[in-house]
């Protein structure tokens, strides 16, 4: 059974962290031959981008319909706290997105957290993904926060080396556990029914 790996980098990570997003990922000219930085856009995802949202969530793992993408993003923007962008790339739309959501324990300062990072298949290994790191990174300290954290799934191997290749620490191994409460509430429900008929 697999657990998932949770990272966190520190506030002083977040400073050391290259002012070029593209800077670590294009170091090689092979990587520099197939993506030109100047092409890359990152900004804030829109409605308008629901469809490549949800495809990218479908490579993530998680198919989604566009309908909850759109639901999704009305609610974080009511919410407020929550940012999500998107690489655009130059003759190939969106490529990724990351999602940068508040953690906010008890126990614990505040801190950011990655809900999500996805990279298309086909421009992976090309710095996209670095590129939404850095814009997640500079988001998390504008909105004042000192560390972010982030959990892998313990069978994404790729993700194990490319977070602390940006600074992130490895600092426990955790299981998830999850429980679905509609079915619950349905079960309940029909209990109390049972329950009242003559």
């Amino acid at each position: 059974m697999g657990g998932r790996l949770f990272c966190e980098a520190s506030r002083s990570d977040l400073d050391a962290a290259s002012p070029d997003p593209l800077a670590g990922a294009l170091s090689e000219k092979s990587e520099l031959e197939l993506m030109d930085k100047e092409h890359l856009l990152i900004r804030r995802a829109e409605v308008r981008d629901v469809k490549s949202l949800a495809s990218l969530a479908g490579q993530l793992g998680y198919p989604i319909r566009n309908s909850d993408i759109r639901r999704q993003l009305s609610s974080m923007a009511k919410e407020g706290g929550h940012a999500v962008f998107v690489a655009e790339l130059s003759g190939h739309g969106i490529v990724g997105w990351i999602q940068m959501m508040p953690r906010q324990l008890l126990y614990s300062p505040g801190l950011t957290e990655i809900g999500g990072l996805v990279v298309d298949a086909e421009h992976r290994r090309k710095g996209v993904g670095r590129a939404l790191i850095h814009a997640g990174e500079q988001w998390a300290k504008d909105q004042g926060y000192s560390r972010i954290v982030v959990r892998s799934n313990a069978v994404r191997k790729e993700a194990h080396d490319f977070y602390p290749s940006l600074g992130y620490d490895s600092v426990k191994t955790q299981k998830v556990y999850r429980k679905g409460l509609k079915s619950q509430q349905r079960i309940q429900a029909m209990k109390r029914q049972a329950v009242e008929k003559p």
